[in-house]
């Protein structure tokens, strides 16, 4: 018995499977699934055409769980940001 990987999908997502694939079984039209998930009829045609009924993976995006490719290494982004509590320039050395 073989098991299949667990997909991670948000609701977003599962919403946008079931729009795409009532348009790609023909219940619902290109227009009609545009209008619900608020895309463009071109976005849209795109999707049904990525559409896999196997598979969700066409639904997610490319690069999800990557780091960007300009994202700043962690310590210079709390520097510049402040997001982390307790880390980050004092203003002592700011308006120096």
């Amino acid at each position: 018995m073989t098991l299949s990987p667990v997909i991670e999908v948000t609701q977003q997502e599962l919403q946008r499977v079931k729009v795409i694939e009532n348009a790609a079984m023909g219940r619902l039209s290109v227009a009609e699934a545009a209008r619900v998930l608020d895309l463009s009829e071109r976005q849209a045609q795109r999707w049904k055409a990525r559409y896999r009924a196997e598979t969700v993976d066409w639904v997610r995006h490319g690069n999800r769980g990557r780091v960007g490719e300009k994202a700043l290494p962690l310590p210079a982004s709390c520097y510049i940001r402040g997001g982390r509590k307790g880390v980050g320039i004092r203003k002592s050395k700011i308006m120096k």
